[in-house]
This record gives C-alpha cells, structure tokens and sequence, in this order.
C-alpha cells in the first residue's frame, strides 16, 4: 500500500496511468466504439478525388484519401500499436532477465562468455538490425512483434546481471545455499523476487521504444500492412498531404506522442514508487 500511495502522489504518473488505461480500453472496445468499418472504402465522401476529405460532423477526424473514416482508422490503429509494445517487450523481458539472472548468478566464464556476446550484439545498431532482420521476412504484425522482441532484450540482461550480482551476495542467499537449495531455486525463487522492481520499470520504459519502432517500421512499408490500420502506417500515408491536408499527419502522430509521454510518465513514477531511494 505504501507503494501505491508513494505512486498516486506522482501527479505525471497517475495523469500516464489514465492516458493508457483510457488508450487500453479503447483498443479493446475499439468495434463497439470505431463510428464506421476502418477498412471501409467510400470516395463519394471526398471533396475531390485523392484528397483527403476535411473533418466534418459525420468525420469528425476526416478521411484518407481513399475515403476512409480518420477516426475509426486511429481508434483500430491503437489495437496495433499497444499489441506491439506490450507483446514484443513480452519477449524481450522474458529473454533478458533469463539471460541476465544466469550471467549475475553463475558469474565466472559463464557471465564472461554471455556478456561477450550481448557486447557483439550491442556493436550494431538496433533499428538497422531490426531492418534488416524484417527486411528478409514477411511483413506482417507477428513478425514485427516477435523481430522487436528479439532485438532489444540486451539492455534488459545487462540491467538484470548487475542486479543479480548484488543480490546473490545477500544473506538470504547464502541461507539458501546452505539449506541445500539448487541454482534455479535460487534464481528464481529467492532472487528473481527482489528484483522485480528494476525489471517492471525497464519493461514500461522499454514498451514506448518498441511502439517508435512499430511505427517507424510501418512507416517504411516493412510493419503492418494495409488495408490493416496502425498509426505508423498512417502516417506513411499522410506524408503526401502535409501541405494540405494537416489532419491525417497531425492525429497519428498526436496519438503515437501521447501513448509514448504516458508510458514514460508512467515509468518514472514507478521507479519513484518501487525504490524511493532515486528520487531526485
């Protein structure tokens, strides 16, 4: 309880909080609330053809250039967007603090020859490694998901080896050597637990940065594709219209920024929660 009061007082962090929750149902609710089929091709809605129609009171966001509803789009979009983040870090999460508790525990030529290999990793550039790792596969949303995974747990393992090498010289410990109790009980069991804090706050950090790598893939033709909505591949189309059409850059974007300050908000007021100790 302590903790939650410690978070409720971080006013950024609860405003984040409300933000995702509010994006979250929306994402879940998204046929219930979404005004028309977000796919749903109609040019006689357009003022002319190939331009994006302005908003309206039937569009209150416009529409695309195909005649789409701006709204619906955005509303299907953030099923996209938060899947991504949370499912990818998912990964990402479980492969690093893996990784890291056997590097931190074990330590010796282990931690050595793990650490090595997260350093080759970390000598090439994540968004080029992810480009060209998507670039060679299909492009579709479980790809995304699983590609932004797989390149970005290396952070996490370096983070979680420097808590485990602290912890296990603790005396609960050192009791439960003693007691006989094996390496993953240990790890899993008796350390794992004590470190959760670092790991939650790494894992809201990291989601943000995995929601900027959706978009920016699907940006670039290689995330979701269409007809399928997602805000990055929203704003891939709306590049054409800047100069005259401002809506169908400016809501995308305007989602996509909310969505990454909340998670960011959220995160420090976590970390302020989890471990007074960082307070500034």
């Amino acid at each position: 309880m302590k903790r939650v009061r410690r978070f409720m007082k971080h006013k950024l962090g609860v405003i984040g909080l409300a933000i995702l929750v509010f994006f979250g149902l929306v994402a879940i609710f998204a046929p219930y609330i979404a005004p028309y089929d977000p796919n749903e091709i109609d040019t006689s809605r357009l003022p002319s053809p190939g331009m994006p129609a302005p908003p309206s009171k039937d569009h209150p966001w416009g529409t695309d250039d195909l005649g789409r509803d701006y709204l619906s789009r955005a509303i299907y979009g953030a099923r996209i967007s938060m899947s991504v983040g949370f499912v990818s870090m998912g990964v990402s999460t479980i492969i690093g603090v893996t990784v890291g508790s056997i590097a931190g525990y074990f330590g010796g030529q282990v931690d050595n020859i793990i650490m090595r290999f997260i350093d080759v990793l970390l000598c090439f550039p994540t968004f080029f490694l992810l480009l060209t790792i998507q670039a060679t596969l299909k492009p579709s949303l479980y790809n995304v998901m699983i590609v932004v995974g797989l390149t970005s747990w290396m952070g996490m393992a370096r983070m979680v080896r420097a808590e485990f090498l602290s912890l296990r010289e603790r005396e609960y410990v050192e009791a439960a050597r003693a007691l006989g109790f094996g390496g993953l009980n240990i790890i899993f069991k008796q350390i794992l637990p004590n470190a959760l804090g670092p790991i939650i706050v790494s894992t809201t950090m990291g989601i943000p940065g995995a929601i900027l790598m959706e978009s920016a893939l699907s940006f670039m033709g290689l995330g979701t594709q269409p007809p399928t909505a997602s805000w990055g591949s929203m704003l891939s189309r709306a590049q054409v219209y800047l100069r005259t059409s401002w809506w169908v850059a400016f809501y995308p974007g305007l989602l996509i920024a909310l969505t990454v300050l909340a998670f960011n908000f959220v995160g420090d007021a976590l970390r302020d929660a989890l471990d007074p100790r960082t307070r500034v």
